[in-house]
This record gives C-alpha cells, structure tokens and sequence, in this order.
C-alpha cells in the first residue's frame, strides 16, 4: 500500500515578474562543483544508437507517415521473475493517404507477437525490427482504424535502459524502469515510433506482484487487486504524447505529496515515488526537491501555466544516473541525500519544452535540451540574481569548444543526438538570443512559441518564425551562425589613448582571429577610468574594426562583454596599453585566405614603418603601409588586390615589415 506523506507546502502566488532575478535573494553565486554530473550519464545513451539499424530509415519514416495515430491503449503485465512483458497494445488511427494497405510499426525482432486484430486486418509479419500490419481492403484517406497486438517477451536492454530489470540499492527487491528515448519504445511495446506523430491520449495499464508500485503517465484512475497475487494500476494520458515519453517505473515506493497552487483556485499534486532506503535523505537540503514547487512556480510565470493541468506533476526514482522527463513522470536518479538541483530543474522545464512542445524530428533536439538547460539557468537567476546566471552560464562553456553544429546534421553518427552542443551550445544560443531581441521580447518569445505550438511537434524554423514575429525583423543571420554554423568569436583587442586638453580620445582596435566564419554581434565595450565605467554598444562584424570615441574622464582599462552575454574568447590586455618590448611580425590570420586576411606587427618604439606584399618572384604586389607609427600593437588587413587595386590571383606570398633595423617576413596563402 502507499504510503503518503504530510509535508509542509510552500505556496507561491502568481506574482512573478516576467524578467527573473528580483524573486528571491540577490547574493553572489558560485556553481558548485559536480554541478552537472547527471550528464554523464546522459551521455551514456550516444553509445547505443546504432542498435536499432533501420531506427531513422527514410523509406519506412515516408511509409509511417502514412496514418496518424490518435490513441494508444497498453494493457501489459510485468513480471520481474521471468523478466518478462506480455499483454495487448491496442491503437486508433486514421488514413492520411488515398489508399492505405498497410501500417508498418516499430517493435524489436525478439519480442514475439501471437496474435493482431482489427476489423478489417487480414494478416501481420514481424522481422527485421518492424510489425507490418495488412488491410483486406484499403483504408481510404480519413478513414479510422483500430488493431489490437498481443506479444510477449523479454523487453531488450539496450546498454542505457530502454527497459531495464534491476533491483533497489542493497535489495532484492525489484526496481523496474523504462528509458525510450530517442527511438527505444519498440524494445518494449510496438508503436509508430517516431517523435512527430503524438497521439490524442494514452491509457496505461500496468500488472505487477501485489507488494509493488507502478507509476505512469497521466492520472491514477484506478488500482485494482487481482486476486493472483498482482495488482493492476490504471493510468489515463488526457493530452497528447508521443511514444518516447510514455514510460513505467516499478518498486515498492514510498509516497510522498505536496501541491502547486498556480492559482487561488488550482492545485497540482507534485508526488514523488521513493524507494525506501533513499527516503529519509530525499528531502535534505542539498536536495532539489524541496524546491521542486518554486521551480513550477518560476517556470509557470516565464513560460506560461503548468503544462498538464488535472493531472500531477511526479518525481519517480529509476535505476539510471541521470533524468528522463516522461511526461508528467519524471524519472530521475536519487541517492542518500536526494536528487541533483539542477537535474529536477532540467527535468521541470522539460515539461515545457520536450513534452508540451516537442521536437518534431531528432535534428532539432536543441529545442529540448538546449531549453531544458537554459531554464536551469533561468532558475538559478530568479533565485539567486543575475550574477548567479552569469556564473552558470560561464559554468556550462567547453574550453575545447563545442562539436559540430547546434542543429544536428548527421543523425547516423552515434555520438551526435545527445552532445554536450545540444544542451549547453542550445542554452547559449538561448542566452544571446535574450541579450539580441531584449528581455521583454524574449520572455514574450518564449511564450508566444509555447501558445503556437501548444502540444505540438516543432523544427528550428517554428521556433525563428516566433522569434521573428516579436523582434520584429530578421534573424537569418543569428541563427545561421550559431545554429546552422559553428564555433564561436574570438576576439583580440588592443586600446590606445591620447590625451586632448578637455577630453580623451581612445581607439580601440577588435580583431576576429579565428577560424572559419566570422561573427556578426552586438558587442559591449567597457571603458574604466577611476571609480567610472562608460559602457559603449558597437556591432562588430568584420575580422579588424577599428573604434574611436572621446571621454572626459581618463580611461585606466578596457573590457569586453563583461557581462557575459556572448559565447567567445577573449586575448588581450585591459589594463594600461601594452608596448611590446621587441620588435615582432606575425602570421598573418587566417591563413590560407579568402578574400582577405590580418596582418599583425609590434613596435616597441615609434619610427617609419613599411609594410609591404611581394611575390614568390620578389616582385612588389602592394605597400599596405609607409609611414611615421606610434608604438604599440597594430594591425592591417590585406584585401587581396595590388597597388592598382586589382585582385591578384592565388598563390603563395610574402609579408615584410622593416622598421629602423629590424625586418620581418612571413609567407602566406591566397586561396580564390
């Protein structure tokens, strides 16, 4: 029998501002360490994507797309002895096509399917992975249908846990769990597998041995004692779902309840299925539990209500060490002192984004994971202020940059659904996207794409339609780079100064060093003079730019993007302007290129410089530069053309730079 749980709930009213940060306190705040340790696990499911071989087939994806599915009806009975699963799948769907002769579903080979009925099914094979279920006659398009499966088996464990017998920490006794995503469902149940086709609604029937839970999706509508020694648990999905969210987790779990009143008349049970020996520390105060109700109350207000109202919002422990957002049953890995903080945030959001808008196709999981981690963020900074997001953000940056592109092209490569790009590159772009169209018409983005696609299934596009619609112009160029493209800025920058009887002129010079793309971004340059900062918004786009402005304090530093707002490196030094102790020519960058390229040199004291392009035969191409410099570090970008100004062609060429006694050379690359 259950056992719930009286705790004291912390109720929070819809009070919340719509741009975080002034909810709770506003102190400094430091990411502890381990902070995402989850991942690793997360991690874990790139091993194990290429088991199901025809799992992104385009011809059998063309054929499924062929009926819609409206409902799915499981009616199974677990065995943890046998470790086994047998019963009867039953869905509604209807004929989007002229003439639909067959529905073709996902389900494991080594599952066994006695027997499949329908009103108008003659026949059913099962190989290589897919049940293909045949009509007498046709359907017509529109026309409804409905099939029965019954099959029994032992579900495959595909190394993550798409369906996994396990046993409690210290015991015998059974933990049994399900993990289906991206495409595992098919190791346990048949269905369309696939992320786009959501249907209607789902009820979940789950058997097992009389001592034991079992948790699902949806509302609880019944248990029933069979007699036997089991029990069944009843389950009903009012809202739409897809299959890789549909879940079950069985143990003998201790119950506990508290609520979310998101309104003075509204109250959502959030229930959590422990296992015994983890109870008593699930709650400590290093645990993200206990904040599990101001998490849905920050999320409510940001994005919008509570996905899954009249239903629950549940915490359920599984034997796998990250999360999974089954939808509206979390599972999540605990130990002695509860669950990881920024894993039940990660796991909360998700039920926005995941679950009520879903990605549409794998190529798009940034629209998933990417959320889900941006929100952890956002958490963190209404709870702790907007230093505390600042941190989390610098917290979540790979050193060694992030691999391949956010919109995940290669969906064979086994390492590439799940990558810390999807998660963490995703939140960034989220981040600047923020910083780009402003708070305001970033919260109301967010929003305004939730209300669009309200449990629907969305690609990259929906999402930059929405984004477009409230900024208020184009974002082709934001996200071709940091969606579409890859890496990041970097940016090298040298300040100089001369002192004017009223004021201060400052030139800044900003280089993009690179390589590969060159960024367009709003940028914040940081002028610190004695206890005064003048921040100046420039657009910097070009690989050299040059800044001046006048100040009339005298400035001692220059910063950039101090807050943060930008994925990039940084090479420079703020402090006092740098004069290089020798003289020194650099290569030039990037190198080979097209069409143009940076020449940098050092002067450790001011005289005549030249600098000039000559040929593989020492002939003069072009004199960039012949004239009295100051000293310090500069810079000059070659174009590519000679002193008429015509292109020249590809080649190798020389760069030389003489100043007094000193002469420097380096050989570049044109590539046209």
């Amino acid at each position: 029998m259950l056992k719930s749980v009286s705790k004291i709930v912390l109720i929070f009213a819809a009070a919340l501002i719509v741009v975080p940060g002034v909810l709770f306190s506003q102190s400094n705040y430091t990411i502890p360490e381990g902070f995402h340790d989850f991942r690793k696990s997360e991690q874990k499911r790139l091993e194990n994507f290429l088991v199901m071989k025809n799992a992104e087939d385009p011809e059998k994806i063309e054929r499924q797309r062929q009926y819609d599915v409206t409902w799915y009806g499981l009616d199974i009975a677990v065995d943890p002895v046998q470790q086994t699963v047998a019963g009867i799948v039953t869905l509604k769907g209807t004929s989007v096509v002229s003439s639909l002769q067959t529905v073709i579903l996902d389900l494991i080979s080594s599952l066994t399917v006695s027997a499949v009925n329908g009103a108008n099914v003659s026949s059913f094979d099962h190989n290589e992975n897919l049940l293909n279920v045949h009509f007498n006659t046709p359907l017509v398009s529109g026309q409804e249908f409905e099939i029965a499966i019954a099959y029994d088996g032992a579900p495959v464990t595909s190394g993550f846990g798409s369906f996994v017998f396990g046993t409690r920490q210290g015991s015998n006794l059974p933990l049994i769990w399900s993990l289906s995503e991206p495409f595992f469902a098919r190791t346990w149940w048949p269905s369309k597998d696939l992320p786009e086709d959501k249907a209607d609604s789902a009820d979940i029937a789950i058997t097992v041995p009389q001592e034991l839970t079992a948790v699902s999706n949806g509302v609880l509508r019944n248990v029933t004692i069979n007699g036997d020694g089991t029990k069944t648990f009843y389950w009903h999905e009012s809202y739409p779902i897809t299959t890789y969210l549909i879940s079950v987790a069985i143990s003998d779990y201790d119950y506990f309840v508290e609520y979310f009143h998101s309104s003075p008349n509204d109250s959502i049970p959030v229930e959590y299925y422990i296992t015994p020996e983890k109870s008593a520390g699930a709650f400590s105060a290093s645990s993200g539990f206990p904040e599990t109700v101001q998490m849905l109350s920050v999320f409510s207000e940001l994005f919008g209500p509570y996905p899954f109202a009249g239903e629950k919002y549940a915490q359920v422990e599984f034997g796998w060490g990250g999360g999974m957002e089954h939808q509206t049953a979390t599972s999540l890995n605990v130990d002695e002192s509860g669950a990881n903080l920024f894993l039940v945030a990660h796991e909360v959001a998700h039920q926005w984004w995941g679950n009520m808008v879903t990605c549409r196709d794998w190529n798009s999981i940034w629209l998933n994971e990417g959320f889900a981690t941006y929100s952890e963020g956002l958490y963190i900074e209404a709870r702790d202020g907007k230093s505390a997001l600042n941190a989390y953000m610098q917290a979540i940056i790979r050193p060694v940059g992030f691999w391949g592109r956010l919109y995940r092209s290669n969906l064979d490569d086994p390492y590439s659904i799940f990558s810390n790009t999807v998660y963490d590159k995703g939140a960034w772009v989220l981040h600047m996207l923020r910083t780009i169209v402003g708070d305001d018409n970033f919260f109301e983005i967010l929003r305004a794409y939730r209300t669009a696609h309200e449990f629907g299934t969305v690609v990259t596009e929906d999402f930059q339609a929405v984004a477009e619609s409230i900024h208020g112009s184009g974002l082709d160029w934001f996200f071709n780079q940091w969606v579409y493209g890859t890496g990041r800025p970097q940016y090298f920058y040298t300040w100089s100064l001369v002192r004017n009887e009223s004021d201060y002129e400052i030139t800044i010079e900003i280089d993009q060093v690179q390589t590969g793309t060159i960024f367009s971004m709003p940028l914040e340059i940081f002028i610190h003079g004695t206890a005064v900062t003048e921040k100046i918004d420039v657009t910097n786009d070009k690989v050299h730019q040059v800044y001046t402005f006048t100040t009339d304090f005298e400035p001692l530093s220059v910063t950039l993007d101090d807050d943060n707002k930008i994925l990039k490196r940084i090479e420079s030094n703020p402090n006092t302007p740098t004069v290089p102790t020798g003289f020194t020519l650099y290569q030039n960058y990037p190198n080979p290129f097209n069409p143009q390229t940076t020449i940098r040199y050092d002067l450790p004291v001011s005289g005549l410089v030249t600098l000039k392009i000559y040929d593989t035969l020492g002939q003069e191409i072009k004199t960039l530069v012949s004239e009295i410099k100051t000293a310090g570090v500069h810079t000059f970008v070659w174009d590519g053309t000679d002193n008429r100004n015509n292109r020249v062609s590809s080649g190798i060429y020389f760069t030389q730079m003489s100043s007094g006694v000193f002469t420097g050379i380096k050989k570049m690359i044109l590539i046209r």
